[in-house]
C-alpha cells in the first residue's frame, strides 16, 4: 500500500516539475 502511495506521490512531483519547467520557459520569454 505504501509503495503505491509513494509511486503516486512521485508521479505528482514529476508532473509538477514538468509544469514548473514549462512555466519557467514561458516566463523567461
Amino acid at each position: 500500500m505504501r509503495l503505491e502511495l509513494t509511486e503516486a506521490a512521485l508521479a505528482d512531483l514529476r508532473a509538477i516539475r514538468r509544469y514548473t519547467l514549462k512555466s519557467r520557459m514561458i516566463f523567461e520569454r
